[in-house]
């Protein structure tokens, strides 16, 4: 990589920053504090503490794309627990989020009881037939767990395709074309989870249904805007919000008017579902799966959560102020619509911080989607790669100069390290991403109608690639027009 503008060198250092609050070792490790035979968690100022049965075992679980980085954390936690206690469990994991030293989890040898699952390919956000298989060891070891126990989950985003069990009526496969459809039709997150949700055995609070230790503890990074724990990783500790099985097939339905994408097993199953509820099958299925069973132990069900979006803009703006620059910042609560048009919008507010004397830099953090082209003509590319593309053409499109340029430089990615199927988090574009596209005859505009934004930022070498962050709260934007130079 040549040397970067400056302005370019800060909005990463911003980035970077943002993500760095949000790591999950070192969150997991300041806010879980075992003691002997007792557990403390700081829960943003609230310490919750419970003792420890001395005949109990600490049974770990736990999917998502932070969650080896939370483990590590619990690693670390662990060397403080009376040696008396036995610690067993199972994560399922991205592949590459587990490339770190055995070190790692050496802090406390029983860590090393604790089976990590690489469940799914990086960069392929889709559940597998091993995911499955790992989600079965998670379910068996909640199900085993004795009142005595307590259960830690770790959940994070990108659980939803971790934990995976599709409901009786339909395959996994099925399953996979069903929410891959959705996402190509640029379907909201929530809609997304809705299905998923609804798809599954162990979402919706599933797993918690099924667990029979006395103590159910969800330590949580947010990959959600808003929060919502019925959403996160499909909320399976979660058992306020049962799927609507209507409110499912209404999604559907609205993707798909003439009911010939979705695979007719899905449809049939949640049709089924939906108008049979007086049935013996269908009542005792919906029983079974959604309403917490009766037993002579009552689960204590706790959710702590550790981070979110928000975390990682505020501690964005540490940083930007740090670097000299007056800082506007927003973390969206809900679903931000479509990236192009998130791109866009950012592009005319980087633009205008010329005439802000007080403001130079914005931060703002959310989850855009992307509506897909027909597949003979779509390329390779992100939401964040999208995003920041169109914001270029409509910086180009508002006329800036190339003193703009020069002063300016607009970021965008995720924190996770992923974006879509490529091995960069996002990108950027500056005066140097402007002069190597012209110079090499580039079209944004024709990599921006078919999705195509990788190559484009591969070949002007701007793209932001980061490897796997261990942790994951959405998407984190800079925007810089530094007017001092």
């Amino acid at each position: 990589m040549n040397q970067l503008q400056k302005t370019t060198e800060d909005a990463i250092g911003i980035f970077q920053a943002g993500v760095y609050a949000v790591q999950a070792d070192r969150l997991v490790r300041e806010r879980l504090i075992f003691e002997g035979n007792q557990l403390q968690i700081d829960d943003l100022g609230e310490m919750h503490r419970w003792k420890l049965h001395p005949s109990g075992r600490i049974i770990v679980v736990g999917a998502g794309k932070a969650t080896f980085g939370m483990l590590k954390g619990l690693s670390a936690s662990l060397r403080g627990l009376d040696s008396q206690l036995s610690v067993i469990g199972h994560v399922n994991v991205p592949e590459g989020t587990t490339t770190l030293s055995e070190s790692d989890l050496a802090y406390d040898s029983r860590a090393n009881r604790i089976n990590v699952l690489a469940a799914r390919p990086a960069g392929v956000n889709e559940p597998t037939e091993l995911a499955v298989r790992g989600t079965k060891k998670i379910i068996d070891l909640c199900e085993s767990a004795r009142p005595n126990d307590t259960v830690i989950f770790l959940l994070s985003g990108g659980a939803s395709a971790l934990l995976t069990s599709p409901i009786e009526g339909t395959t996994l496969a099925e399953k996979v074309q069903t929410t891959r459809l959705l996402s190509q039709h640029g379907a909201a997150i929530e809609e997304l989870n809705a299905v998923r949700r609804g798809l599954s055995t162990v979402k919706a609070g599933g797993l918690a249904n099924r667990c029979r230790a006395g103590r159910l503890i969800t330590l949580v990074i947010s990959d959600v805007l808003g929060d919502s724990l019925a959403t996160i990783g499909s909320g399976p500790t979660w058992i306020n919000n049962p799927p609507n099985i209507s409110e499912i097939l209404d999604i559907l339905l609205k993707y798909d008017k003439n009911q010939n994408q979705f695979p007719r097993a899905v449809y049939q199953t949640l049709t089924r579902l939906a108008s049979d509820d007086s049935s013996s099958r269908s009542q005792s299925w919906l029983t079974k799966r959604f309403t917490k069973k009766e037993r002579d132990n009552e689960c204590e069900l706790v959710h702590i959560m550790l981070a979110n979006n928000a975390t990682a803009v505020d501690a964005a703006g540490v940083e930007a102020v740090r670097r000299g620059y007056a800082y506007w910042m927003e973390s969206a609560r809900q679903s931000e619509g479509a990236a192009e048009d998130v791109g866009r919008r950012l592009a005319r507010q980087c633009i205008g911080l010329k005439n802000q004397p007080n403001i130079s830099c914005i931060i703002s953090g959310g989850e855009p989607t992307v509506t897909l082209p027909d597949e003979n003509h779509r390329g390779r590319g992100g939401r964040n790669q999208q995003l920041t593309l169109a914001a270029l053409t409509e910086l180009q499109k508002l006329g800036a100069s190339s003193s703009d340029w020069a002063r300016m430089t607009l970021l965008s990615g995720g924190t996770d390290g992923e974006d879509g199927p490529t091995d960069a988090a996002g990108a950027w574009c500056d005066a140097k991403t402007v002069a190597s596209y012209q110079s090499q005859q580039l079209s944004p505009q024709d990599h921006l109608n078919r999705c195509d934004a990788y190559p484009f930022f591969k070949n002007t070498d701007s793209l932001l690639i980061t490897g796997p962050t261990h942790t994951n709260v959405c998407d984190l934007r800079v925007a810089i027009y530094d007017k001092t130079h």
